[in-house]
């Protein structure tokens, strides 16, 4: 993402924007680079105070090297960091970021983030010269302990044109690349998403996913959100993708043009998979998350589960980390145990999943919950249980 140069924004005005997108699953800090803002700390406190969810640092890591920084983060609500590493080749990253030693720092602060508790994601951009690197940079995500990892192309702009050319790889060139990174994400339980890329170009590549972040940026008068350019198709071209593709990336098109677009094949339209999971409350954390762990693996396009979810004490943090692996997410419940879950848990499910209650008796015992769950946000539908039998 190419980022304007803006005035950082005072800690008040970024703690209002979180009334802005109540149905955010988490929020992510980034900038520029955030941990040269002397009130970092402070600002990270006052979004915790504020209930912003899932609180994330987007950073070079570079002053992540150090114990006590980190922990200062961590104590003040910090949870999760995602720092860059283009290639599992410390040469490569070092050459792509202009830094001698950046590859080594990067590790040390992955490393230090993990050890403090914070769940540790990684940016890799997709260049010409990494592509082939690009399995192998997978697997070192997976063995430094990262929990997801995040594809993007580099953005063309003024500054970089000059090096397009050698920076930037064809669209047509990325499939095999991307195949066989998914392929690994896969293999070692690692999510994986990618951004800026038209659906076309994912299609053929198993378990690939286009990101679906907002960044929203601070501009003299409001705060808007930053998506990237695109370019929708036009003349017949691009005419057999779904409307959920954007188009063409508009930095992309105006530096090798739009031909190769029409030459790649739509996403394919396959039957849904669905797959159930039952838990007991009784069950441990450890063990739900090793047979939801099992059922991502084999790629669902539908997770259902059932049995006692929204009883077990750690259904939230379940549902949360469920629901970044999978599309859809569907919880089944019967109605009479839905009645003592409170309103903060079923408010936190709004946008992350549906919930599917089954009532055992009359349909008129359900209303009453189906009502408050749709008041507060969350999709609800009615089941018949001999159906659901």
């Amino acid at each position: 993402m190419a980022w304007p140069d803006l005035p950082d924004p005072s800690l008040p005005d970024v703690v209002a924007r979180l009334a802005d997108y109540p149905e955010a699953w988490g929020w992510t800090l980034s900038g520029g680079e955030p941990t040269i803002r002397a009130d970092l700390p402070d600002l990270i406190a006052a979004l915790r105070s504020a209930g912003a969810p899932c609180l994330g640092l987007a950073t070079d890591g570079w002053a992540l090297t150090r114990d006590p920084v980190v922990d200062r983060l961590r104590a003040e609500g910090l949870q999760r960091v995602r720092i860059p590493l283009h290639c599992g080749r410390a040469d490569a990253h070092d050459w792509l970021v202009k830094t001698p030693g950046a590859a080594r720092r990067v590790r040390r602060a992955i490393e230090t983030c993990l050890g403090a508790g914070l769940e540790v994601e990684i940016d890799t951009a997709l260049t010409r010269p990494t592509l082939p690197h690009l399995e192998e940079t997978v697997e070192l995500v997976s063995v430094l302990g990262a929990s997801a990892i995040h594809f993007h192309r580099p953005v063309l702009t003024e500054h970089n044109a000059p090096q397009s050319v050698a920076l930037s790889p064809r669209m047509g060139l990325l499939e095999p690349h991307l195949r066989s990174a998914f392929r690994a994400a896969r293999r070692r339980a690692l999510r994986a998403d990618a951004h800026g890329l038209p659906e076309c170009v994912l299609a053929d590549v198993e378990g690939a996913r286009p990101g679906t972040e907002i960044w929203v940026l601070p501009t003299d008068s409001q705060w808007r959100p930053l998506q990237e350019a695109f370019v929708p198709g036009s003349s017949g071209e691009c005419s057999a993708c779904p409307d959920t593709c954007a188009g063409a990336p508009a930095d992309y098109v105006l530096r090798f043009g739009k031909s190769e677009f029409s030459e790649f094949r739509p996403p394919s339209r396959k039957s849904t998979s669905v797959i159930d999971v039952h838990l007991d409350a009784a069950e441990s954390s450890r063990q739900a998350r090793t047979r939801l762990m099992r059922a991502v693996r084999q790629h669902p396009d539908i997770l259902r589960l059932t049995g006692e979810w929204m009883q077990h004490p750690d259904a939230l943090s379940l549902l949360g980390e469920t629901r970044l692996l999978l599309p859809e997410v569907r919880v089944v419940g019967e109605v009479n145990g839905l009645r003592s879950v409170g309103d903060r848990v079923l408010g936190a499910l709004a946008g992350h999943c549906t919930i599917e209650v089954v009532c055992s008796g009359p349909p008129e015992g359900s209303e009453g919950v189906l009502e408050k769950l749709r008041s507060l946000g969350v999709e609800a539908n009615l089941l018949d249980a001999e159906t659901e039998d």
